[in-house]
């Protein structure tokens, strides 16, 4: 059972979701989801509500991500991975199969199989109370080989939009990865979450993504790569080169559809290698037109001739990435957050 709270500092009414499992029929495992509406400041004395949000025990749920509407709070939408149930033991979809790069993978992810795994958007419009299914397109724009989805992240900006980021994926039975190309989709909603944009690729590597929204400018901001070197995993193009630097990656954009050019966190050295454990949380925060993020080096060269590795980077930038300011703490494992009224405490 895992259990993981978020505050908005900026409403009273903050929300925390808890994932658990059931068993069906015949020990099959499933996932469900329930939120759970709490008050920060009377969360120790009222008993919290708990409300499943996905009711449908014919397929597994998880990394669920919940965004606020700033403008209405009753407005809520989580972005949710969905995966597919075998109805049968034998069915292929689910059989595991060796790949060549000697990995347990099955066969619907092997062999792209459509909606094996993908994100679905949850709505809500009455605070949490109630929640609708809205399935999320699937391939990115000029990509239709890409049919397989996951790892969803969102945000909101502050007139009200949605923006939903996720892992767009095509498998294959090769020896250096399961994952042949791809990148980060990212769709939007104008209307609450009950439809979206075609998705677009937003020009990062695969993985460890995050996005969010600068309440004061409107850019959209996401990052991704656990390291990862743009090109197939990035542009969704198999044929594309990869550059040489393996790195995490910011971009921007004004309207989620056209996005800045790819800038390294810095983090990683050139040649492809990386430095000895740089280690990113994948969270970044934006306010006031700046973007600000960390990791954990122990690479001295990093941390600098006063500070002993390993220690904590601290890095801010006004253009995307393009230019860093950087500090740095003998602390380890860092995470970013941002308060809108530094008055008030996280609960």
């Amino acid at each position: 059972m895992k259990t993981v709270r978020l505050c908005d500092y900026g409403d009273p009414e903050n929300l925390k979701y808890k994932e658990g499992t059931f068993l069906q029929a015949g020990a099959t495992r499933a996932w469900f989801i329930a939120v759970v509406l709490i008050s920060c400041a009377a969360s120790a004395q009222t008993p919290p509500t708990q409300i499943e949000m996905t009711n449908d025990p014919t397929h597994r749920w998880g990394e669920p991500e919940i965004a606020v509407n700033p403008k209405n709070p009753n407005d809520l939408v989580t972005a949710i991975n969905v995966s597919y149930i075998c109805k049968a033991a034998d069915e292929q979809a689910c059989e595991l199969v060796r790949s060549k790069s000697n990995r347990t993978t099955p066969y619907g992810l092997l062999n792209n199989v459509p909606r094996f795994s993908a994100v679905e958007a949850l709505v809500s419009a009455d605070g949490g109370k109630t929640w609708k299914h809205f399935p999320m397109p699937t391939s990115p724009a000029g990509h239709p080989d890409i049919v397989l989805t996951g790892h969803p992240t969102a945000t909101v900006s502050a007139d009200g939009t949605f923006y939903i980021a996720y892992n767009a994926m095509h498998f294959e039975d090769s020896e250096a990865s399961p994952v042949s190309h791809g990148g980060i989709a990212v769709t939007k909603s104008t209307d609450g979450g009950k439809t979206w944009s075609a998705p677009v690729l937003a020009g990062t590597p695969l993985d460890h993504l995050y996005i969010t929204a600068d309440l004061s400018t409107g850019r959209i901001y996401v990052s991704s790569g656990a390291p990862g070197a743009l090109g197939p995993i990035s542009r969704g193009d198999r044929a594309a080169m990869s550059s040489q630097v393996k790195d995490r990656w910011p971009v921007s954009s004004t309207d989620g559809v056209h996005w800045s050019d790819p800038q390294p966190f810095g983090g990683y050295s050139r040649g492809g290698q990386g430095s000895a454990g740089a280690n990113f949380v994948p969270f970044v925060s934006a306010a006031h037109g700046v973007l600000a993020a960390a990791f954990r080096s122990t690479d001295q060269s990093i941390c600098g001739a006063d500070v002993p590795s390993p220690c904590t980077v601290f890095e801010t930038t006004r253009d995307a990435g393009a230019h860093w300011s950087r500090s740095t703490v003998g602390r380890s494992w860092p995470l970013i957050l941002r308060s809108r009224d530094t008055s008030r405490l996280p609960c």
